[in-house]
Protein backbone atom coordinates (compact mmCIF):
# COMPACT_ATOMS: atom_id res chain seq x y z
CA UNK A 1 0.00 0.00 0.00
CA UNK A 2 2.66 2.54 0.97
CA UNK A 3 4.54 1.70 -2.33
CA UNK A 4 1.46 2.31 -4.37
CA UNK A 5 0.97 5.89 -2.80
CA UNK A 6 4.71 6.54 -3.74
CA UNK A 7 4.26 5.80 -7.53
CA UNK A 8 1.08 7.86 -7.11
CA UNK A 9 2.91 11.14 -5.71
CA UNK A 10 5.59 10.34 -8.43
CA UNK A 11 3.07 10.66 -11.30
CA UNK A 12 1.48 13.60 -9.75
CA UNK A 13 4.48 15.43 -9.53
CA UNK A 14 5.32 14.51 -12.98
CA UNK A 15 2.34 15.67 -13.91
CA UNK A 16 2.09 18.83 -12.44
CA UNK A 17 5.74 19.38 -14.03
CA UNK A 18 4.88 18.52 -17.55
CA UNK A 19 1.62 21.30 -17.18
CA UNK A 20 3.80 23.86 -15.72
CA UNK A 21 6.14 23.30 -18.40
CA UNK A 22 3.11 23.34 -21.28
CA UNK A 23 2.12 26.63 -19.32
CA UNK A 24 5.32 28.68 -19.86
CA UNK A 25 6.07 27.57 -23.18
CA UNK A 26 2.26 28.56 -24.22
CA UNK A 27 3.03 32.27 -22.54
CA UNK A 28 6.12 32.32 -24.11
CA UNK A 29 4.68 31.74 -27.93
CA UNK A 30 1.55 33.48 -27.36
CA UNK A 31 3.06 36.81 -25.81
CA UNK A 32 3.78 39.84 -27.81
CA UNK A 33 7.72 39.56 -26.72
CA UNK A 34 8.26 36.41 -28.42
CA UNK A 35 6.54 38.16 -31.48
CA UNK A 36 8.99 40.67 -31.06
CA UNK A 37 12.19 39.02 -31.21
CA UNK A 38 11.58 36.58 -33.69
CA UNK A 39 13.43 37.41 -36.68
CA UNK A 40 17.57 38.13 -36.83
CA UNK A 41 16.98 41.05 -38.68
CA UNK A 42 15.10 42.95 -35.74
CA UNK A 43 17.17 41.54 -32.86
CA UNK A 44 20.25 43.12 -35.24
CA UNK A 45 18.83 46.30 -35.81
CA UNK A 46 17.07 47.14 -33.10
CA UNK A 47 18.91 45.51 -29.76
CA UNK A 48 22.49 44.42 -31.11
CA UNK A 49 23.78 47.10 -33.18
CA UNK A 50 23.33 50.28 -31.41
CA UNK A 51 25.28 48.49 -28.13
CA UNK A 52 28.08 47.33 -30.66
CA UNK A 53 31.57 47.74 -29.38
CA UNK A 54 33.26 51.33 -30.73
CA UNK A 55 35.91 49.45 -32.49
CA UNK A 56 32.99 48.47 -34.78
CA UNK A 57 31.89 52.10 -36.28
CA UNK A 58 31.26 53.05 -39.83
CA UNK A 59 34.29 54.07 -41.53
CA UNK A 60 32.59 57.87 -42.57
CA UNK A 61 32.24 58.39 -38.37
CA UNK A 62 35.98 58.99 -37.93
CA UNK A 63 36.84 62.37 -38.84
CA UNK A 64 39.84 63.66 -36.66
CA UNK A 65 42.40 61.77 -34.74
CA UNK A 66 44.30 63.61 -31.84
CA UNK A 67 47.09 62.68 -29.70
CA UNK A 68 50.47 63.29 -27.85
CA UNK A 69 54.53 63.32 -29.13
CA UNK A 70 57.47 63.80 -27.40
CA UNK A 71 61.34 63.05 -28.39
CA UNK A 72 64.23 63.66 -26.49
CA UNK A 73 67.98 62.23 -26.13
CA UNK A 74 71.50 63.27 -24.61
CA UNK A 75 73.68 64.58 -27.77
CA UNK A 76 77.01 64.03 -27.98
CA UNK A 77 77.31 66.38 -31.20
CA UNK A 78 74.65 67.62 -33.47
CA UNK A 79 75.50 64.13 -35.76
CA UNK A 80 73.54 63.07 -33.05
CA UNK A 81 69.39 62.29 -33.78
CA UNK A 82 66.48 61.12 -31.76
CA UNK A 83 63.47 58.72 -33.41
CA UNK A 84 59.96 58.20 -32.57
CA UNK A 85 56.36 57.71 -34.26
CA UNK A 86 52.91 58.78 -34.51
CA UNK A 87 50.23 56.30 -35.27
CA UNK A 88 46.86 56.97 -36.31
CA UNK A 89 45.70 53.59 -35.13
CA UNK A 90 43.37 53.94 -38.48
CA UNK A 91 44.47 53.44 -41.91
CA UNK A 92 43.45 56.56 -43.78
CA UNK A 93 42.10 55.97 -47.58
CA UNK A 94 45.04 57.96 -48.67
CA UNK A 95 48.17 59.73 -46.84
CA UNK A 96 47.81 63.02 -45.39
CA UNK A 97 49.80 65.82 -46.06
CA UNK A 98 52.06 66.92 -43.15
CA UNK A 99 52.77 69.82 -41.53
CA UNK A 100 55.76 70.88 -38.56
CA UNK A 101 54.59 73.93 -36.21
CA UNK A 102 57.35 75.20 -34.35
CA UNK A 103 56.63 76.40 -30.57
CA UNK A 104 54.98 80.02 -31.28
CA UNK A 105 55.05 79.62 -34.92
CA UNK A 106 52.15 80.74 -36.85
CA UNK A 107 50.04 77.64 -38.39
CA UNK A 108 48.88 77.64 -41.53
CA UNK A 109 45.68 77.32 -42.46
CA UNK A 110 45.29 73.68 -42.80
CA UNK A 111 45.96 73.52 -39.43
CA UNK A 112 43.50 75.46 -37.43
CA UNK A 113 44.24 74.34 -33.75
CA UNK A 114 46.63 75.14 -31.22
CA UNK A 115 49.29 72.53 -28.70
CA UNK A 116 45.76 72.66 -26.72
CA UNK A 117 43.04 72.30 -29.26
CA UNK A 118 44.77 70.50 -31.93
CA UNK A 119 42.88 70.57 -35.57
CA UNK A 120 43.99 69.54 -39.36
CA UNK A 121 41.60 70.22 -42.21
CA UNK A 122 40.94 66.82 -44.18
CA UNK A 123 43.68 64.69 -45.93
CA UNK A 124 46.37 66.54 -43.44
CA UNK A 125 48.61 65.82 -40.46
CA UNK A 126 49.27 68.68 -38.19
CA UNK A 127 52.06 68.33 -35.81
CA UNK A 128 52.55 71.08 -32.66
CA UNK A 129 55.38 71.23 -30.79
CA UNK A 130 54.23 72.63 -27.30
CA UNK A 131 58.02 73.58 -26.27
CA UNK A 132 61.91 72.32 -27.04
CA UNK A 133 64.97 72.69 -25.71
CA UNK A 134 68.48 72.36 -28.09
CA UNK A 135 66.05 71.79 -30.62
CA UNK A 136 67.86 71.88 -34.17
CA UNK A 137 64.83 70.58 -35.80
CA UNK A 138 62.28 67.71 -36.29
CA UNK A 139 60.96 66.32 -39.70
CA UNK A 140 58.14 64.36 -40.14
CA UNK A 141 58.95 61.11 -42.12
CA UNK A 142 56.94 58.31 -43.69
CA UNK A 143 57.90 55.10 -41.59
CA UNK A 144 57.58 52.69 -44.84
CA UNK A 145 58.73 54.75 -47.36
CA UNK A 146 61.35 57.08 -45.54
CA UNK A 147 60.54 59.83 -47.46
CA UNK A 148 59.92 63.45 -46.07
CA UNK A 149 55.78 63.30 -45.39
CA UNK A 150 53.32 61.21 -43.57
CA UNK A 151 51.87 57.86 -44.20
CA UNK A 152 48.10 56.31 -44.25
CA UNK A 153 48.95 54.63 -40.97
CA UNK A 154 51.00 57.85 -39.10
CA UNK A 155 54.22 59.32 -39.25
CA UNK A 156 57.74 59.32 -38.05
CA UNK A 157 59.25 62.01 -36.46
CA UNK A 158 63.18 62.94 -36.54
CA UNK A 159 64.78 64.74 -34.00
CA UNK A 160 68.62 66.47 -34.58
CA UNK A 161 69.69 68.59 -31.34
CA UNK A 162 71.43 72.49 -32.24
CA UNK A 163 74.17 71.51 -30.33
CA UNK A 164 75.73 68.86 -27.51
CA UNK A 165 73.85 67.87 -24.83
CA UNK A 166 70.03 67.16 -24.13
CA UNK A 167 68.12 67.94 -26.62
CA UNK A 168 64.12 67.33 -27.17
CA UNK A 169 60.53 68.54 -28.34
CA UNK A 170 56.81 67.52 -27.70
CA UNK A 171 53.26 68.34 -28.21
CA UNK A 172 50.82 67.12 -29.60
CA UNK A 173 48.80 66.24 -33.02
CA UNK A 174 45.66 66.32 -35.55
CA UNK A 175 44.99 64.53 -38.21
CA UNK A 176 41.92 64.40 -40.45
CA UNK A 177 40.90 62.08 -42.99
CA UNK A 178 39.91 63.49 -46.43
CA UNK A 179 38.00 60.69 -47.72
CA UNK A 180 37.34 58.07 -44.49
CA UNK A 181 39.43 55.29 -43.08
CA UNK A 182 39.39 51.60 -42.60
CA UNK A 183 40.29 49.73 -39.33
CA UNK A 184 44.23 49.57 -39.33
CA UNK A 185 45.60 45.97 -38.78
CA UNK A 186 48.83 45.31 -36.86
CA UNK A 187 52.02 47.49 -38.03
CA UNK A 188 55.30 47.22 -37.16
CA UNK A 189 56.80 50.67 -35.09
CA UNK A 190 59.32 52.83 -36.90
CA UNK A 191 62.50 51.37 -36.57
CA UNK A 192 65.12 53.24 -34.50
CA UNK A 193 68.37 53.65 -35.98
CA UNK A 194 70.60 53.10 -33.74
CA UNK A 195 68.78 51.32 -30.56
Amino acid sequence: MQQEGKQVSRRWRTAAVLALGVAIGTVLVATPAASHIGTVSHLWKNHIRPKADARYVKKSAIKTIQGDWALGLQAASTNDDGWDNISFGFKLSTAPQAHFILAGGTPPAECPGTVANPRAAPGHLCVYENDSTNRGSVTVFSVPGGGVAADPWGAGLWLQPAAAGNSWSYGTWAVTAGNGVTVSRATPSAARPGH
